[in-house]
């Protein structure tokens, strides 16, 4: 019985937020109680829209049963790839020119796009596809300000997979992220593009700009003879903090190592959160690993300290790992690679560490 009131009355809800009768006539119950409990978590993350928006391809992901999904927003005459799930996370960032795009399409047509096969559809910029890796997609437009400025996207490995249904799945879920657009809008004066690539949280640069920014980096490397280096930090026993004294200790926490951080990297370096207790640096004119080690000993020295918190003190810490363009490869996934392989390492040394010293 409780169940299916709290079904119709976020059937309700769903109907007179959207004016989609028509859409949620034709999707059955079970779905439609999905896209309700995904409305419920779009609503218990408040205003930060860089979490909705990889909240929503995620879940776009698994209730149209595809391989992947992706969030594209439109930017001068490109589309960029702000959230990704799944087949698409390694492209996060991606910059595709829009013309000649079936995203580019949808902006342009303001209406659901399907692919059944990429190889043989005109609409498709086919060499894309095949770098992604999917054969077959669905793509809607995001609306705001009755303007269509980007497209929730599912995509498959396989061909012929996507019915009717499913179109009418995604139109409802664009239509989620639309009403999180205005209302990310209305709390602020910051632009759109500004509420896309920040964590909102922390207010740094999120998990989509640092990919974007490395992409770019990489691409000025090859024209500029300017060593960079890559720095993946984790947070220490986060979780232990949060089960032991609640998620405002937590959050407390990564407020307090993101400042710290903040004041040992240069302006010119970048910094993002990639999401939960995970950061990356991008380090500017990085050119020898003495250097990198001079810059990783600060970073633990001023963050490996206690955080003093209504009125009670908690041990903080990092374990940290680092790649530099050159010595340790030239491709985007090798220096990530190297890097979290470098900052697990050291994570398990404290781990192996604190056993030996119970024993």
């Amino acid at each position: 019985m409780v169940r299916s009131l709290v079904f119709c009355w976020g059937l309700f809800r769903l109907v007179v937020m959207m004016g989609s009768s028509h859409l949620v006539a034709s999707v059955d119950n079970a779905n439609l109680l999905k896209i309700i409990e995904i409305q419920t978590e779009v609503v218990q993350e408040g205003i930060n829209f860089s979490n909705i928006m990889f909240l929503v391809a995620d879940r776009a992901q698994r209730v149209t049963d595809s391989d992947g999904s992706v969030i594209e927003l439109k930017e001068d005459d490109e589309m960029v790839y702000r959230a990704t799930s799944g087949l698409a996370d390694p492209q996060l960032g991606l910059r595709l020119k829009a013309k000649g795009s079936l995203s580019g399409l949808c902006i342009e047509q303001r209406e659901p796009l399907c692919c059944y096969d990429s190889e043989t559809d005109l609409r498709v910029d086919r060499m894309a596809c095949r770098v992604v890796g999917l054969r077959s997609m669905i793509v809607t437009p995001l609306m705001h300000n009755d303007e269509a400025v980007g497209v929730l996207k599912v995509l498959s490995r396989n061909i012929n997979h996507y019915n009717e249904e499913q179109v009418q799945i995604l139109t409802l879920l664009s239509r989620l992220i639309g009403a999180a657009m205005y209302t990310a809008e209305q709390y602020g004066q910051e632009e759109l593009f500004i509420k896309a690539t920040t964590d909102g949280m922390t207010g740094i640069r999120n998990r989509s700009m640092f990919f974007e920014l490395l992409n770019a980096r990489l691409a000025k490397e090859k024209k500029v003879e300017e060593r960079f280096g890559i720095i993946m930090v984790d947070m220490d026993n986060l979780k232990k903090l949060n089960d032991a004294y609640g998620h405002k200790v937590g959050d407390a926490g990564i407020l307090a190592i993101v400042d710290r951080i903040k004041s040992v990297i240069r302006g010119s370096d970048v910094f993002c959160r990639l999401g939960g207790d995970e950061f990356g640096i991008i380090v500017e004119k990085m050119s020898c690993k003495e250097d990198m080690q001079i810059l990783l000993d600060r970073i633990r020295d001023y963050v490996n300290s206690e955080m003093l918190f209504e009125n009670r003190r908690y041990e903080l810490g990092v374990s940290l790992g680092y790649s530099i363009y050159g010595d340790d490869g030239v491709d985007l996934k090798e220096l990530l690679d190297i890097a979290d392989m470098r900052m697990y390492g050291e994570k398990k040394k404290k781990k192996s560490a604190l056993s030996q010293m119970r024993i």
